[in-house]
Order: structure tokens, then C-alpha cells, then sequence
């Protein structure tokens, strides 16, 4: 047999449709898909001389096909009957009066020699153990004695709230073996979506973890038991795996998980259940409502695996298998679908990413894995770290990348081949949760080309149409599938009429499944996805998908993530806004913003070139990574948040409010007060904060985010390393006049920051200084040379700690920051008058009893309802508690209740992150005001500094600056210990 092709390839740059990847004479020859070719012509079932001939025989055909894969394969089902009864979507019978049983096939392989299962987790986790296949029988035949001793089987449903881990795989197949329905949350999950999803299938068994292990923490599940219990009341036994605590008791009424599986036993023979007969529910993501249960059967996952795992993905016997996904995402029940072909398969509890960034490649290393599935977004990151992975580990039993997830760009077909290996292809699939499975896919004896994914699957009608539905080439269009699969739900759970079913793909085409996906499909017959089809942009009536944006936004190095929307208007127009979250250090001037646009325009095309590019903290996905398009597009047309996502299935639910908030700004926004563009400083999404529409004399307060930098500037061992945290300042400006609130430290910031007072064209009056932290004042003689007819002034208090501490500042700052810090001599002029005025709008000036020094000020500005905290309120970042007595940080949760009496909408800290959000005012004071409480609880036990970092960081594993945490820890321990103050450790001035 002799149908693919066979090339040498040269590699320097591959472009879009290029050929990424050709399959050598000798790969052809030992795919799986070459041997089953070869015995439907020696069967005299089909000749076939092209994969194009064979699938359009596996499509006309179906019925032939589908039964030939059965023969092939070897799959024992007992019975008789057609191989399709009734063809017309929904609802299509295939092999009825046909009964089998997964979990048979999986234990045909029992008598391998080669392991079943490799299970393994992070650094400090129970490590690597290898389960054979005898031990993998046993245990499953012994976990379905214990199922069926207590009447467990067809017609009842068995959970899991589990990682990925090897109990997660047996618990699934002694399920199945009894002919109960098996359905599983990760354990990311919290308990109300657990119970969102799991809660609907009425379950009589739970099987859980007692938590799992992720980016270096524990995280503890035993504590939500009580709430799937009441969550769940049909439960009848709960079953638990000590992952975190073995060996310790377990709450009353559960049953340990050696338990269960420790007896030999009499071997169980799986029960044969009719070929549609219900093996497992995935559910939607829920992000627009209750999340769909699709209900798939045995016979149908049996058939659709083994065709998509050993002849598209070449996986059989000899190879290891290691797809890194979680139990929630059906990417895990492909996985485990590798036993059908007799792979081994790896389960891995843990991140990607820890405790390095190329944690997934070491992992393939060291299991000899041959198949590795990742995501598009975790080869972008690798590749942004300047990672090698072919050169970093031992990976030459690797053969295949396997992609999903989100669309795969040209330019990691050319990472792939430089940096994992020439001769690995980089094999993308698109399919879904609905059908359990793939549409399009990796084809062994075919090229791969960059950006196209090679060819629709066998059995896959596949077609994109139009919207009078007509066939579709080079050009875009729906994704359909015409002909049933037997992988599509046989119905949705609790859906007995099926509306909902119909509702979902068979409206737009009766009789037709439409995915929801715009796709072009090749004259070369090759599948470009371009993005979900409720969330392609229509610009004056040319459509164009997300993706295509994405791939040539996304390459450049300052963005890690983009979202684009198209949101139809009120007033009948098209705005198309372009989010963006910065990669560390990068910040959207105008520079940045015109690559942007120009790559845009050059790369896809001017009619989409957006409207607005916004910096936001971060991009929402659903909890399986997808971009929440659609929501954002609703929200941003003025819709409730609520109304249109549900929270429990988003991985960040505060980002959606984000949107909102910005959404309703920009609605409120008069015409005559544009957002401004300022080269030079970051404008972080909702930080340019304006009053009503109605007020009289109108103000904004925009917020300047210095940068990051690294410290100590030089050798100085005594001075922990780490990143400084970013300091803010805030201009308050109105018609004519500008008041600027703290003034920065490092010669860049306070220049960027000169810059934007200057281009608002308004006289700047004053510089005010909150605090003696150095960080918020060095910059003020720089300031007023460039500005000689401001006044600097402070309140009397501050000046005076200003004055003491400045010698000591000038030893300090240079020991940090060295040339980059700004040294200045300049002190503000001591003001009584607690009140600024900007064009007659009142700044408050709040003289407080604590912050991270004292004495402090906040500032309130009442029209606009923001409070300007200094360093009283902290944003995401740890908190300066070196440099008070655990007296003073009591007298500092006076101040937090403080601020909070003053009920602002925006609270500007003195310290955030450079994506942090100054509208999330609740969470800003009820974090500043646990981290202190939380603190001060840790500062009584801990063993030493090290330890007290290790609670605090471990309680608040996103907050940045652990620098900040580290001298604090330190100072605050000697204080303890004895008797020192902090102030001896590092003089005054200091700020996190």
C-alpha cells in the first residue's frame, strides 16, 4: 500500500499552509492506518488509493465502514441486528440489539507485559507508580464486587471528584463494568459546580480525593464534603483516595479507597449492556446557564476511539500516552480510552508548569513518553521562555504532539520542528465535548501543513456551508456534519423530549448537525477553524473569524492573550474593541498599540483592523479553557453579567465585572471627554476613572502604574532578591487644572509620568505626598523643575518623617535600585489645610491613625467617589508589615475600616499589580484586612522567617512582590525573637 507521501523537508521558516511535516516511506508503512487500509482490500471490504478515497467511502458507506471497524478491531459484542437502523439526526440507532461492554475491550490487553498505567504528580506528591494490567483487572474487578455488593448497577450513576489520577481511571471502568454511568468533576471545580453538574444525575456513589496538588500547593477537598452531600442527597456511599492525607481518619460514614479495592476476589465479568446503553455524561461549560449533560454510550466511544486513537493518532500497544487535561474535559476520557488500544497511559496530578515552566516535557522525558497532547497555549508559553525541549530532556521516543484546545497557529509548527524535533509532527484536532471526540484531525500517512489541520476523520461527514446550505470551498463557512456519528449523544440528560437536543445543533439545518464553529475547508481538503460562529466579527458585512486575529496578535512577545469582539451598537453601530493582557514588563504605548493594528491590517485584513486595543488584567475563559467571546460581546452591549454567564463555570468570575464596569464607563462617557492616548504610560483598564455624566464641573483621575524592577541593584546579600512592586500615583484633573497625588522614584517612571501631566494640556497646581515611603516622593524635584509654577506640599507630620529619614533614604534607595532611582534633596512645604481643590472640586486629605507607616494620609475625592489610599490599602500585593509592632497593625485595620466608611467606587493603592483592578473595592479591603489579621496569626507561631513566608505565600499564592513578604518575615521575627524594631533592619522610607 503506497497512498501517502514521502518527502525530506527542509526547515528555516514555515509559513501559513505550508508544509510543516511529511510522513517518511517508513511511517507510512507502520501507521495503523496503512494496516487497516490493507486489510479492507484483503477482505475485499474496499480498495482504496488515496485517504481521500477511504473517506469518502467511510462517509457514502457508513454502515459498511462502521462494521468494518468492528471486525477489525475485534469488538465483542453479542446479539444481532443492523449496523444503523434509522438514520435521521438527532436521535440515530446504530447496532441495535447489539450488547458489549467498554471495560471488555480495555481488559483484552490484560495479558500485556508492558505497564497499564504510569501515575505521577508534582515534586512532593505521592510520585511515579507503574500499575500493570493484571493489577489494573484486579483492582477493577475488585472496586465492581464492592459496587455490586451494594446494589450498584445499570441505571444508577457513580461520580468522581478526583485529579488525574490512576483511581480516577479504575473508579471509571468498575463503573462501567456494572453497567452504572460514570461522570466526573476535577477537583479545580468548587463544590456548587460540582454539584451544578454531578448533582443532576441523582448519583448514588461518590468517589474523592481528599485534594490534589497544583503549582507547589496542597489544596484540601475533605472540607466539601458536607456540602455534596446536602448538594447531592441520593448519595448512598462516598468513597475516598488519600492522596493529601493517607493513612489519616476519614470523616464518619466513607469508605477508604484501599478498602474497596483491596480483596482479590472472583474475577468480574463486565455486564453486556445495550450498544447505546449510557457510559458516562460530560457536561458543557455552563457558561450561559445550566451546563448540558450529553449522554454517550458504550458501543459509540467504544467504535469512535479506537478508530480517532489508533488509526488518526497512530497510538497502539507499543506507545505511552501522556495528555495533560483534567477530569472535566473529555480530553481525559480520550486518555483514558488509550487502554481500548492497549497504550499505556500516563496520569499526572499537577501544573504543567512547576516547578518549572517546562515541568510537561520533563514528564515525557521521564516516562519515554511516545504521544504527548498539550494545548496551543502551553507551546506559546515554552516558546516565550525560550524553551528547548528536544535539547533540555531526553525525548526521542516522542513521535507526536497532539494540539487542542484553541486553534493552533502557523508559527508553532516552526517552534515545534526547531526547538522538540524535526521528525515530530504537530498534529491539531478540532472536534468537542458532544460528540466526545474529533471532527478533523492528524492523519499519519499525510502531510501536516502550518495552520491547517490535515483532514476531516473517517465517519466524519464533514462540511462547511452557507447560510442557504450549500457546500462550501475556500471559503468561510459553518462547520456541519451531515451523516450521524456514533459518538453523538443518544440524548441529553433530563432532556426526554429532546427540544433541547434539537434546540442546540439541528435549528439552522433540520436534519444536520451544525457545531457552532466557522471553518474553511480546502480545495487540498485540509480544515482552518476561525473561531466560534455566534462570535465572528461582521464588519459591514464581511466575516472574519477571532482566530486569525488571535494568531497574529498573540505572536507578539508583550501580549500574552487577546479577545476580540464585535459588538453591534444601539445607535445601529459596529464597535469592535481588541483586549489585550500584557506579558510582564510590557507596557501599550503608542508604539506597541500601532505594531498591533499594523499587524492586524497586514496579516488579515484592514476591515478589522479594532476600534480600541484596552489593556485588561486578564483574558475569562470557561474552566476548559475556552475564550468567553460571546458573554464579553453580550456584557459589552450592556446586558447583566449575570444574565449571561454563569460564575461557577468561569476560571476568573471578577474579570466579567471588569467588562461590565467598563462597558457601563464608556456608555456614561461624554462625547466631548475622549480617553486619551499617552505614548508613554501603561493605560490600564478602568484606571482613568471619570465622574457622572452630569457633574457640573467635571474631573477624572487617571492612574499612573510605575514599573517592576528588579532589586537589589547590587551585590548586597543581606537584601533579599525579588521584584520591587509597582507604585502608583494619581492625577486628578478637571477643565483646566491638574493636582497630582504622589510622585513616583525611578528617572523613567517619574519622566513617563511628566509626560502625561504634560499632554492633558491642564496646569498642574500641586504635587501632594501621602507618606514618607521614598518610593512615592523622590520624584517631586524633578517634577518641579519641570513644573516651577506647581507647589509641592505635605502635611506637616509627613514632612518632619521625611526630613529624619532622608540621609538614611539616600543609602537605602541606592542599595536597591542604583542609577535607575532618582536622588533628590527636594521636600514638599508643610500645608494645615486639609482640603485641594482641582477647578473648585474638592480633594480631602484624611490624616489616618496607621498604614504601613505612620504617620499617613489618604486622600478622598468625593466626587468621583475614589479614595486615593497611599499605603494604607494594597492591591494584590503583599503588604510592608516589617516596619510596625503588631500593636501598629491593629491601629492599621482601624484605617481599613476607615476607608470603607467612605464607601468609594474606586480605591487607587499605593502598590499593585500592573493588571490589578482599582474598581474591585471589596476584595482590596477585605484582602488588606485578612493579609494583616492572617499575618499577625502566623507571626505568633511561625518557627522562623522562612516558615512565616511559606504560611503567608502559601495563603496568598497571587499576590506579587514576595519581596515584600520576605523583609517582612524577617523584620517582624527578629522583632519577636529579639526585641529589635524594624526600623534597625532598614531605616525608614522603605515601601513595598
Amino acid at each position: 500500500m503506497d497512498i501517502g507521501m514521502d518527502a525530506t523537508l527542509e526547515l528555516s521558516s514555515i509559513g501559513p499552509g505550508d508544509v510543516a511535516w511529511s510522513p517518511s516511506a517508513e511511517r507510512i508503512a507502520s501507521a495503523r492506518i496503512s494496516d487497516f487500509i490493507d486489510w479492507l482490500q484483503a477482505t475485499g471490504r474496499f480498495e482504496a488509493t488515496s485517504y481521500q478515497a477511504l473517506w469518502d467511502w467511510s462517509v457514502t458507506s457508513s454502515e459498511e465502514f462502521w462494521a468494518s471497524l468492528k471486525e477489525y478491531f475485534g469488538v465483542r459484542m453479542t446479539g444481532v441486528g443492523p449496523v444503523l437502523a434509522t438514520r435521521e439526526m438527532p436521535f440515530a440507532e446504530w447496532f441495535p440489539g447489539r450488547r458489549l461492554n467498554y471495560v471488555d475491550t480495555v481488559l483484552s490487553h490484560a495479558q500485556s507485559s508492558r505497564p497499564a498505567i504510569i501515575d505521577d504528580s508534582e515534586p512532593g506528591g505521592p510520585g511515579p507508580r507503574t500499575i500493570s494490567w493484571t493489577e489494573l483487572a484486579r483492582q477493577v474487578s475488585a472496586l465492581s464486587s464492592w459496587l455490586r455488593d451494594r446494589g450498584v448497577g445499570e441505571g444508577d450513576c457513580v461520580v468522581g471528584y478526583l485529579p488525574n489520577v490512576a483511581e480516577a481511571v479504575i473508579a471509571f471502568l468498575a463503573t462501567a463494568s456494572v453497567g452504572a454511568t460514570w461522570s466526573c468533576c476535577g477537583q479545580d471545580y468548587q463544590p456548587e459546580a460540582v454539584i451544578d453538574r454531578l448533582g443532576q444525575l441523582g448519583p448514588v456513589v461518590l468517589v474523592m480525593a481528599d485534594g490534589y496538588r497544583f503549582g507547589g500547593r496542597e489544596v484540601d477537598r475533605l472540607a466539601a464534603l458536607p456540602a455534596l452531600q446536602a448538594g447531592m442527597p441520593t448519595l448512598r456511599e462516598v468513597l475516598v483516595v488519600g492522596r493529601l492525607h493517607a493513612g489519616t481518619s476519614l470523616p464518619a460514614g466513607t469508605t477508604p479507597w484501599v478498602d474497596a479495592v483491596s480483596g482479590d476476589g472472583v474475577a468480574m465479568t463486565p455486564a453486556h449492556v445495550r450498544f447505546d446503553h449510557p457510559l458516562w455524561v460530560l457536561f458543557s461549560s455552563g457558561t450561559t446557564g445550566k451546563p448540558k449533560g450529553f449522554v454517550h454510550g458504550h458501543g459509540g466511544i467504544v467504535l469512535e476511539h479506537l478508530k480517532a486513537l489508533a488509526l488518526h493518532l497512530d497510538l497502539g500497544p507499543s506507545d505511552t500516552y501522556l495528555w495533560y487535561t483534567s477530569p472535566s474535559w473529555m480530553v481525559w476520557n480520550s486518555l483514558v480510552s488509550g487502554l481500548l488500544v492497549g497504550a499505556t497511559i500516563v496520569c499526572y496530578d499537577g501544573s504543567p508548569s512547576h516547578p518549572t515552566d517546562d515541568a510537561l516535557w520533563a514528564l515525557a522525558a521521564r516516562h519515554e513518553v511516545t504521544v504527548l497532547g498539550t494545548s496551543p497555549a502551553y507551546l506559546q508559553a515554552c516558546a516565550r521562555a525560550g524553551r528547548s525541549p528536544g535539547a533540555d530532556h531526553d525525548l526521542h521516543r516522542l513521535r507526536v504532539i497532539g494540539a487542542t484546545g484553541s486553534v493552533v497557529p502557523p508559527e508553532q509548527h516552526s517552534w515545534v520542528a526547531d526547538h522538540v524535533g524535526r521528525d515530530v509532527p504537530l498534529a491539531s484536532v478540532t472536534g468537542g465535548t458532544d460528540v466526545a471526540s474529533g471532527f478533523a484531525g492528524f492523519v499519519p500517512i499525510l502531510p501536516v501543513r502550518a495552520g491547517e489541520i490535515t483532514s476531516a476523520y473517517l465517519g466524519v461527514a464533514l462540511d462547511s456551508w452557507g447560510a442557504d446550505g450549500r457546500s462550501l470551498r475556500d471559503t468561510v463557512g459553518e462547520l456541519v456534519v451531515t451523516q450521524p456519528m456514533p459518538s453523538m449523544p443518544t440524548r441529553f440528560w433530563d432532556d426526554g423530549d429532546g427540544v433541547r437536543y434539537r434546540e442546540a445543533y439541528f435549528e439552522s439545518y433540520p436534519g444536520v448537525w451544525r457545531h457552532g464553529d466557522w471553518i474553511t475547508i480546502t480545495e487540498r481538503n485540509t480544515v482552518i477553524v476561525h473561531g466560534r460562529s455566534d462570535s465572528t466579527l461582521n464588519r459591514n458585512g464581511v466575516r472574519f473569524g477571532t482566530a486569525d486575529i488571535y494568531r497574529v496578535v498573540e505572536e507578539l512577545p508583550e501580549v500574552e492573550e487577546a479577545l476580540v469582539i464585535g459588538a453591534e451598537q444601539e445607535n445601529g453601530e459596529y464597535w469592535m474593541p481588541l483586549f489585550v493582557a500584557l506579558s510582564d514588563h510590557a507596557d501599550l504605548d503608542d508604539a506597541l498599540r500601532e505594531r498591533i493594528l499594523r499587524r492586524i491590517r497586514e496579516a488579515v485584513s484592514s476591515r478589522v483592523v479594532p476600534d480600541d486595543v484596552i489593556v485588561v488584567r486578564a483574558i475569562p475563559h470557561t474552566r476548559t479553557g475556552k475564550k468567553l467571546e460571546v458573554p464579553v460581546k453580550r456584557i459589552l452591549q450592556g446586558n447583566d453579567v449575570a444574565a449571561v454567564a454563569e460564575a461557577r463555570s468561569i476560571d476568573d468570575p471578577s474579570l466579567l465585572e471588569t467588562f461590565a464596569r467598563y462597558a457601563a464607563t464608556r456608555a456614561a462617557a461624554p462625547p466631548a471627554c475622549p480617553r486619551p492616548k499617552h505614548p508613554t504610560w501603561r493605560y490600564i483598564m478602568n484606571t482613568d476613572i471619570r465622574p457622572p455624566a452630569t457633574a457640573a464641573s467635571p474631573i477624572r483621575a487617571t492612574v499612573y502604574v510605575g514599573r517592576w524592577p528588579e532589586i537589589p541593584a547590587g551585590d548586597f546579600p543581606e537584601i533579599p532578591r525579588g521584584k520591587f512592586s509597582p507604585t502608583t500615583a494619581t492625577l486628578v484633573s478637571g477643565p483646566t487644572e491638574a493636582v497630582l497625588i504622589d510622585a513616583q522614584y525611578l528617572k523613567d517612571d517619574v519622566r513617563d509620568l511628566g509626560d502625561l501631566i504634560e499632554r492633558t494640556g491642564k496646569r498642574l497646581t500641586t504635587i501632594y505626598v501621602t507618606h514618607a515611603h521614598a518610593d512615592h516622593y523622590l520624584g517631586i524635584g524633578p517634577l518641579m523643575e519641570r513644573f516651577p509654577d506647581a507647589k509641592c506640599v505635605a502635611l506637616p507630620h509627613v514632612v518632619e518623617a521625611m526630613k529624619e529619614s532622608m540621609e538614611m533614604q539616600r543609602q537605602q534607595w541606592g542599595m536597591l535600585f542604583g542609577d535607575a532611582c532618582v536622588v533628590s534633596d527636594s521636600l514638599p512645604d508643610p500645608i494645615d489645610d486639609t482640603t485641594l481643590y482641582v477647578d473648585g472640586s474638592p480633594l480631602n486629605i484624611v490624616e489616618v491613625k496607621q498604614a504601613d507607616i505612620h504617620p499617613t494620609t489618604i486622600v478622598h475625592i468625593p466626587q468621583i467617589d475614589v479614595v486615593v489610599a497611599g499605603d494604607s490599602i494594597y492591591n494584590e500585593i503583599h503588604p510592608m508589615l516589617g516596619l510596625s509592632t503588631p500593636e501598629e497593625w491593629q491601629d492599621w485595620l482601624e484605617t481599613v475600616d476607615l476607608v470603607e466608611k467612605l464607601a468609594p467606587k474606586v480605591i487607587v493603592a499605593g502598590h499593585r499589580r500592573p493588571d490589578g483592578d482599582d474598581h474591585a473595592v471589596e476584595s482590596m479591603i477585605a484582602e488588606t484586612r485578612a493579609y494583616i489579621h492572617d499575618f499577625a496569626a502566623a507571626y505568633e507561631v511561625a518557627n522562623d522567617a522562612e516558615d512565616l513566608v511559606r504560611i503567608m505565600s502559601a495563603k496568598y499564592p497571587g499576590h506579587g512582590n514576595l519581596w515584600t513578604l520576605q523583609f517582612s518575615a524577617m523584620s517582624a521575627i527578629q522583632l519577636r525573637d529579639a526585641g529589635t524594631t524594624a526600623a534597625d533592619v532598614l531605616p525608614q522610607g522603605s515601601s513595598a
